[in-house]
């Protein structure tokens, strides 16, 4: 073996060995950052269901852009049928001309306090969890008009395929698992962010204290879903034309 290949095979040998050490060298810098850290810090991306919660949302109207993320990603989740939705964005246009804009409100159930849809349904398929989540129980549902109707958010539409209740989760069953919900982590703007409002040093409570928020009705449920930088236009409360069109669908197959 010449020696000229013997010098590249050493020189090549000892630059493997070099940036080894270095990727080490890295990897070991990140680790004790990482380990520097508080554990309650990290934790805190992540979703912890206790044994009581009350979930909830902030939506950042600032922030969101109307791209409807939201809504296809709902949709592909939690797998709902053609022509219903358990999340939605509205369109309303706010101002006078030449100064006119456009804003957008990603609606969807407000997982109250004291849900009227709980009261309204006489078979008791929907209830509300110790972690705040409004559910419905499709083995128990008659896809009754009053429960929908009651609804004061039309968050609650008929499945034309099965023909029952649907409505939004908060994707419970990546809530059980310590993630967030499709939604909120599809949104490229950060204009979602969901937490437990139970919990005071959570991220949606902070918001709401640091925040000028806002819910669609107040006095109707005690909503648990906040808005910041809505306006009049934005908040149509309980005659949006959108949900008057959704809940139209809901009926043509009862």
């Amino acid at each position: 073996m010449s020696e000229v290949l013997v010098e590249e095979q050493t020189e090549r040998r000892d630059f493997i060995k070099k940036a080894a050490l270095g990727v080490i060298g890295v990897t070991a810098a990140i680790s004790a950052v990482t380990s520097a850290i508080p554990r309650k810090a990290l934790e805190a991306a992540k979703i912890i269901p206790t044994k009581k919660n009350q979930f909830g949302m902030v939506i950042d109207l600032r922030r969101c852009t109307g791209c409807r993320a939201c809504q296809v990603a709902c949709k592909a989740e939690n797998g709902v049928s053609l022509g219903g939705f358990r999340s939605w964005v509205n369109y309303t246009e706010a101002g006078a001309y030449p100064k006119v804009k456009k804003e957008f409100t990603p609606r969807g159930c407000n997982h109250c306090t004291q849900p009227e849809c709980v009261k309204a349904c006489p078979v008791k398929a929907i209830s509300k969890g110790a972690n705040g989540i409004v559910l419905v129980d499709q083995t128990k549902c008659k896809n009754l008009k009053r429960r929908i109707k009651k609804c004061p958010y039309g968050a609650i539409h008929t499945d034309p395929i099965i023909l029952k209740a649907n409505k939004c989760t908060f994707c419970l069953h990546r809530v059980e698992a310590g993630l967030v919900p499709s939604c909120v982590n599809t949104c490229q703007g950060r204009a979602r962010i969901f937490g437990d409002l139970s919990d005071p040093m959570s991220e949606v409570s902070r918001l709401i204290v640091s925040q000028v928020t806002t819910t669609l009705a107040p006095k109707i449920g005690e909503p648990n879903v906040y808005y910041v930088g809505i306006s009049a236009a934005g908040n149509t409360g309980t005659d949006d034309e959108w949900m008057k069109k959704n809940r139209e669908f809901s009926m043509l197959r009862k």
